[in-house]
């Protein structure tokens, strides 16, 4: 997911990636994983969908703000 369309300035960054298995069992089946950095500082949301992860690592990047 772009920058902007999550409201975020333009030097922030988001990726949405599914984990792999080993990742899937240490975290307790979460599926996929967003991270939210613009350089300084970095939001992990992890989610059983990609939408699910965006809204989790966005509620914890506004928390911060």
């Amino acid at each position: 997911m772009g920058s902007e369309s999550m409201g975020r300035k333009k030097d922030t960054e988001s990726r949405t990636e599914k984990t792999s298995f080993f990742e899937e069992r240490l975290i307790g089946g979460h599926h996929y994983k967003t991270t939210i950095s613009n350089g300084d500082r970095t939001e992990v949301g992890r989610g059983s969908t990609s939408e699910e992860s965006q809204k989790v690592a966005s509620k914890k990047w506004d928390k911060k703000e």
